[in-house]
């Protein structure tokens, strides 16, 4: 939505149209548009049906009702007010489900840590049950990327690549080359 709102607003501005295959219509012709405009259809239908099976699975948990006519009670519902409040309460819907996505995907890590005990017993927790990992521990706290011996930093798929082969080295007691700091 940033990316949209940053990047993509000024070229549908500028073009005075209000979607994304208006845009390429202009920009590419009719064909990129329809081609868009079917993909798009299509996403839309999977994602729905995605959603509306998401929302029967947790009424099923929370209410205990079937499956099935959970699912007609969502379509039920979600068509009856885009019915009697057309646009404007759609837009109003994803506002609100934007706003209780984001409070309750910040909301996870702070339960999470109340429920083990705060940040030093998670600390403690995986020190406990990952030992392997107190090799670098030092690396992460203190901020420091392995790099390799001329100096140059890992990207991340390297950096995931290394610390899982030293990590198998040493779940079969070989041994094994000292991390590097970048740097060093």
């Amino acid at each position: 939505m940033l990316f949209l709102g940053i990047a993509m607003m000024p070229f549908y501005y500028i073009s005075k149209t209000h979607s994304v295959p208006g845009y390429l219509q202009l920009r590419f012709g009719e064909g990129a548009r329809a081609l868009s405009a079917i993909s798009f259809g299509f996403m839309t239908v999977l994602m729905s049906g995605v959603n509306m099976y998401s929302m029967a699975l947790v009424m099923k948990v929370v209410l205990g009702w079937d499956i099935n006519f959970s699912i007609w009670v969502g379509a039920a519902t979600v068509g009856l007010y885009v019915m009697l409040g057309g646009l404007r309460s759609a837009i109003i819907n994803e506002v609100l489900q934007f706003v209780l996505i984001w409070a309750g995907a910040a909301l996870i890590p702070i339960v999470g840590l109340i429920e083990v005990g705060g940040w030093h017993n998670l600390k403690a927790q995986i020190a406990a049950n990952l030992p392997h990992y107190r090799i670098y521990a030092h690396v992460v706290h203190s901020g420091l990327l392995l790099g390799e011996p001329d100096g140059r930093a890992l990207d991340e798929h390297r950096l995931r690549a290394r610390l899982c082969y030293q990590l198998r080295l040493l779940d079969h007691g070989l041994p094994r080359r000292p991390a590097r700091a970048f740097g060093q």
